[in-house]
């Protein structure tokens, strides 16, 4: 009887591990690999009074970011949190303003007892001379 117990243990022990493993790469992939298009449609060319000025949209880029992580992370997680930093790409300091050239957001995420994820991804606006 007890070998049956210490059995059943072991094997509920593993799947759990064996799952939140391939739920940890399941949260990675969709976090690594967010839409190229979710962050290039937060990019502006024009400031306000219609100058020329590149700069992120930081509410459209929080919006599309959102929409895509609760329509793809649901199926690992059951909540997460996610975090923006803005900075200015050519000194690494924060943005105050709402025209900042850089972000970094940072998502972190209890998968199950065993795993817990925290990563964090920059995006640049390079502004070069088309190919």
């Amino acid at each position: 009887m007890l070998n049956n117990i210490f059995c059943i243990l072991l094997t509920s022990l593993f799947l759990s591990f064996s799952v939140g493993a391939m739920e940890y790469s399941s949260v990675n992939r969709t976090f690594l690999l967010l839409h190229r298009g979710v962050i290039e449609s937060a990019i502006n060319t024009i400031d306000e009074s219609g100058e020329p000025n590149v700069y992120i949209n930081e509410t459209k880029l929080e919006e599309g970011v959102r929409d895509y992580l609760d329509k793809n992370l649901p199926k690992y997680v059951t909540n997460y949190t996610l975090s923006y930093y803005y900075f200015y790409q050519s000194d690494g300091l924060i943005c105050l303003s709402h025209h900042c050239d850089s972000i970094k957001k940072s998502l972190k995420a209890d998968i199950n007892y065993f795993f817990h994820y925290e990563k964090a991804i920059s995006f640049y606006i390079h502004e070069g001379k088309g190919r």
